[in-house]
């Protein structure tokens, strides 16, 4: 019985002492600058396409000038420059120079051209147009 209001005491809210409690090994830390969330919500966003620059869809026939970086690019005759879609670039990359290609609209706002030939269809961006 002694025992047990020996222990009693130790453990009342009266004896424990909290000022003598270790420091806390992970302190607070303090209020970020910005929060992720807003951030995220009130950015704008990055993966907003451009305004596409203009390019005349006149099914004139165009023929390959070069592929780039193994189909990513393509270059027109005419000096036009075009930025391919990642699903497409494994076919754009077996077009050969001087095969005929026609532009046609596509209503995809990130791509919106696509570019034919007589089997595959590649939808694709204009990154620059030469002024002739």
């Amino acid at each position: 019985m002694v025992l047990s209001l020996l222990i009693g005491t130790l453990c009342t809210a009266d004896t424990f002492n909290t000022t003598n409690t270790p420091a806390n090994p992970w302190p607070q830390t303090p209020e970020p600058l910005y929060r992720t969330t807003r951030i995220l919500t009130n950015a704008p966003s990055l993966a907003a396409p451009l305004p596409a620059p203009f390019y005349p869809i006149d099914n004139a026939p165009h023929w390959v000038s070069l592929v780039m970086d193994n189909g990513a690019k393509l270059q027109l005759e005419d000096g036009s420059i075009w930025d391919i879609s990642l699903k497409d670039q494994f076919l754009v990359r077996t077009w050969m120079i001087a095969q005929k290609i026609t532009v046609t609209s596509n209503p995809n706002p990130r791509y919106p051209f696509k570019l034919n030939n007589a089997k595959m269809t590649a939808d694709a961006q204009l990154v620059s147009r030469r002024n002739n």
